[in-house]
C-alpha cells in the first residue's frame, strides 16, 4: 500500500496532525499510521505537557531516613587480601548454546589474569552444549539443571563460586584476553559493587558515573561486561528469578538504589553478539521491563509519573526492535500505546512505520543498504 493511500485512510484530525509533524520517509522506524479521533488528540497533547517527578529525589529522601536492605554503609565482608580481591569466578549460563559456548569458554581461559574457576550452568539444553563443555580442558565446573531461566542459572553458579568477584559472561559473548586484568588493575573502593567495561556495541555517551538516575533512564550495562562482588550479590539475594528477560537491569537498579557504586573502565573488552537470543523477541523484552519497573517502583516507592515516562521509553525501544525484526503485530500495538502516552513527532512516525507492509519495509532496508 502506498503511503499516500495510507494517509487517506486516516481521520481528518490524524491527517492534520501528520501534516503538522512534517513526517518524512528517512528511516524504517520513522513512519506510522494511527486513526485517532479529535478527543484523543486533545488528551494526548495534555498528557505530553504533564511534569514528571524525579525517582532519584525520592530515593535520596528514602535513604536519608535509612534503608532496610544491605547497602555500602554496612560492611558486607571483611577487607580481603590482594590475592583474594583479584580472584574471579566466571559464571556462564547456557541454554542450547552449542554454536557459541566453546568460544565463550576459550575467551575466559585465555585471560592474562586467569579466573579462579569457570562455572557453566546448563539450563536444560536440548543440544550438544554439555558435550562441548565437557571436552574443553581447564578449571571448568559444569552444573546441570532443568530449564529455569538465566537468573536461576546465574544464581546457582554464584552459590558454587569461590572468587571475590563474579565475572558474568553470556554463552554467546566473548571476553578480550586482558578484560579481567584491566578491570582489576587497581583495587576498587569498598563502596563499589560493580566494575564494568565497554563492549563493541557500547554507545559513545555512556555515563562515567553510573547512578540510579542514569540507570533509570537506560540500561547502559550488559551482563558480559560486569564483575560484581560476590558478597554483595549474595546479600541482595542475587538476580530475581521471576524476571526471565531483564533480570540484570533489575539487579543494577537495586544496587544503585541501595547506594552501591559502579566503576567504569572505558575500554572495549567485550565482544557482544547483537541480534542473538532474547533480543530477537522485543515483546518478551518489554514484558520483562514492565515487571522490572513494577518491582523497582514497589521497593523504592518510585512516583507513578516517573514509571510511566520510563515505560514510554521502553515502548519506543520495543517498537524499533519489533520493526527491525518484522514483529509487526506487536510493533503496531506498542507504537499506538507509545503515541497515545507521548505524542511526539517520532512516536507518531513510528506508528506510521509499523503499519507499512513488510514488503515496503524490506524494500526500504534494501535501498538504504545500498548507500551504507
Amino acid at each position: 500500500m502506498k503511503l499516500s493511500r495510507m494517509v487517506q485512510l486516516l481521520t481528518p484530525q490524524s491527517r492534520k496532525l501528520a501534516a503538522e509533524l512534517h513526517i518524512s520517509i528517512r528511516d524504517e522506524v520513522e513512519l506510522i499510521v494511527a486513526p485517532f479521533d479529535g478527543a484523543e488528540l486533545v488528551s494526548l497533547r495534555s498528557l505530553a505537557s504533564q511534569p514528571v517527578d524525579s525517582p532519584w529525589d525520592v530515593l535520596k529522601d528514602r535513604r536519608s531516613a535509612g534503608v532496610s536492605s544491605p547497602g555500602p554503609s554496612a560492611q558486607v565482608a571483611p577487607s580481603p587480601s590482594t590475592a583474594e580481591w583479584r580472584s574471579v569466578s566466571a559464571i556462564i549460563p547456557a541454554f542450547n548454546a552449542e554454536k557459541t559456548i566453546e568460544g565463550a569458554l576459550r575467551s575466559a581461559l585465555a585471560q592474562t589474569l586467569a579466573p579462579l574457576e569457570i562455572i557453566v550452568v546448563d539450563d536444560g539444553s536440548l543440544d550438544r552444549t554439555c558435550e562441548i563443555v565437557e571436552r574443553v580442558e581447564g578449571p571448568i565446573t559444569l552444573l546441570r539443571q532443568a530449564n529455569a531461566g538465566p537468573a536461576a542459572a546465574r544464581n546457582r553458579g554464584a552459590r558454587h563460586a569461590r572468587g571475590y568477584w563474579l565475572g558474568l559472561l553470556d554463552a554467546d559473548d566473548n571476553w578480550a584476553t586482558t578484560k579481567l586484568a584491566r578491570q582489576l588493575a587497581e583495587r576498587p573502593a569498598d563502596t563499589v559493587a560493580v566494575v564494568h567495561c565497554l563492549s563493541n556495541t557500547s554507545p559513545p555517551n555512556i555515563p562515567e558515573r553510573m547512578t540510579f538516575q542514569e540507570l533509570w533512564e537506560k540500561n547502559w550495562i550488559i551482563n558480559s561486561s560486569v564483575l560484581v562482588r560476590r558478597d554483595v550479590y549474595e546479600a541482595v539475594g542475587g538476580m530475581d528469578e521471576e524476571i526471565r528477560n531483564t533480570q540484570d537491569y533489575h539487579l543494577w537498579l537495586r544496587l544503585a538504589g541501595l547506594g552501591w557504586e559502579f566503576s567504569l573502565l572505558r575500554e572495549e573488552l567485550v565482544f557482544y553478539r547483537t541480534g542473538s537470543g532474547i533480543s530477537h523477541n522485543p515483546e518478551r523484552l518489554f514484558r520483562g521491563l514492565e515487571l522490572t519497573l513494577a518491582k523497582i517502583q514497589d521497593e523504592f516507592r518510585i512516583p507513578s509519573k516517573a514509571v510511566r515516562r520510563r515505560r514510554v521509553r521502553g515502548l519506543e525501544e520495543a517498537v524499533a526492535g519489533a520493526v527491525h525484526h518484522r514483529k509487526l503485530s506487536f510493533a503496531r500495538r506498542a507504537s499506538r500505546e507509545a503515541a497515545y502516552l507521548s505524542p511526539t513527532p517520532l512516536n507518531v512516525a513510528k506508528l506510521l512505520t509499523s503499519h507499512l507492509p513488510k514488503r515496503v519495509l524490506d524494500l526500504k532496508r534494501e535501498i538504504f543498504s545500498m548507500f551504507l
